[in-house]
């Protein structure tokens, strides 16, 4: 917690009660003057943003001093006014928020500049006070004198806003703070002049929605919403084969998952979901002939990667980039007959392997990535032996859901 006006920062556990603190008043390493707000990556280690100091310094969790970047101005890597700080702990970047120099700035864990943002036409930020981070690397900024909540995709393009001046229901006075829910994308606003919290529906629902592949034709047949209907988008490529195992993934890490398709032991894999396909964007091998494919982001840094599993003895190989190589993680989970699914099953941001058992009816999920041996965390019964199983976070919620579909009738639960 930043305790601002006594410069320095104070540690509680969630029941609230105190553990440590840090911090002066002071210019040195360590030192504070007029902290604002704080951030906490996985390892965990904690960032303070300086504001009169004009920098940010990092932190172990028990306060001992890492290292700082920044110093006045307004180049890239320079602060005026450093307030909000956020960090994205999928791809490992921190984002900050100057009110001085009306933008946004995003640096490496070790405080590398990378890009500057927020600045120029409809994404011009006046005086920004806090940010966000959502799942899928889309950052909230609470842009406090436009009266708005300006979104940014990971890139920092702008996408989109909302909000307006004045004290009714979705509009601002002074907005000064910003959280995103991250396990059900639930944006909350905090405005101290204004002594209230407003809450929001997720601004950027992206939830998962189902396809089919139709061996026969060679055609992926894509849903854009849980629902009975049509087809949104036939895919249908000359490049399919009799034989070929189809898989979906965000390969480059836009937000969008695409298509490609297993065969024998090589996946083919493409950045776009088109009639029209030129070569594949990616092409390696994993596993051998006959192992059954299937697709996680096992690191967390918002790309998938592939797996493989071996149907004779539930071996598996997990890879993390797509290219030939050997597996990051080779596992053990199952017997055969099962069959494989990847999905973030507790909301940690990474995806792990289960199974499906059909002959039971049942699913075995874990919830790591690992080399070794490793067991269910959790037991699903769900679907029926002759159902095939599938995975999405299906009401964004930051948990992958189950689905099973029935081959003969054309369903999916």
């Amino acid at each position: 917690m930043v305790d601002s006006q006594n410069a320095r920062i104070q540690k509680f556990n969630t029941s609230g009660d105190y553990q440590l603190q840090w911090g002066i008043l002071g210019s040195n390493i360590g030192q504070f003057n007029s902290p604002r707000k704080i951030a906490v990556d996985d390892f965990p280690r904690v960032y303070v943003t300086d504001y009169f100091n004009s920098r940010v310094q990092k932190f172990e969790a028990d306060g001992t001093y890492i290292v700082q970047w920044g110093t006045g101005g307004a180049g890239a890597g320079h602060f005026n006014g450093p307030i909000g700080i956020a960090v994205d702990k999928k791809r490992q970047i921190v984002y900050v928020t100057e009110n001085g120099n009306n933008r946004a700035q995003s640096f490496t864990l070790l405080g590398e500049w990378v890009a500057t943002w927020g600045t120029g036409g409809s994404a011009q930020l006046n005086s920004p006070d806090d940010v966000s981070i959502d799942q899928r690397g889309s950052m909230y900024v609470a842009d406090t004198l436009n009266k708005r909540v300006a979104i940014f995709d990971d890139n920092g393009s702008y996408q989109t806003s909302f909000g307006a001046a004045g004290s009714g229901d979705g509009q601002f006075v002074m907005l000064e703070g910003i959280s995103v829910n991250s396990v059900d994308g639930q944006l909350w606003t905090a405005e101290a002049n204004h002594s209230r919290l407003q809450r929001f529906g997720s601004p950027n629902p992206k939830n998962d929605t189902f396809g089919i592949y139709r061996a026969s034709t060679q055609t992926f047949l894509l849903r854009n919403s849980n629902t009975t209907g049509y087809a949104d988008l036939n895919v249908q490529f000359a490049y399919g084969q009799a034989g070929d195992q189809p898989v979906a993934g965000d390969w480059n890490g836009d937000g969008v998952s695409t298509m490609g398709v297993y065969r024998d032991n090589v996946f083919n894999l493409w950045d776009a979901n088109t009639s029209t396909l030129s070569a594949p964007n990616y092409v390696f091998s994993l596993g051998v002939a006959g192992w059954i494919p299937f697709v996680g982001d096992w690191n967390g840094d918002g790309k998938s990667g592939v797996g493989v599993f071996n149907p004779g003895n539930g071996l598996i190989y997990l890879k993390n980039d797509l290219s030939t190589g050997f597996g990051d993680y080779t596992m053990v989970l199952g017997i055969p007959g099962d069959l494989p699914v990847g999905g973030d099953w507790n909301a940690d941001g990474q995806d792990s392997p289960g199974v499906c058992r059909p002959s039971m009816i049942r699913f075995y999920l874990s919830n790591k990535a690992t080399t070794g041996s490793a067991f269910g965390d959790y037991e699903v019964a769900f679907g029926l032996p002759s159902y095939l199983p599938f995975v999405g976070d299906w009401a964004h919620t930051g948990v992958s859901g189950l689905g099973a579909s029935a081959p003969a009738a054309a369903n999916s639960t």
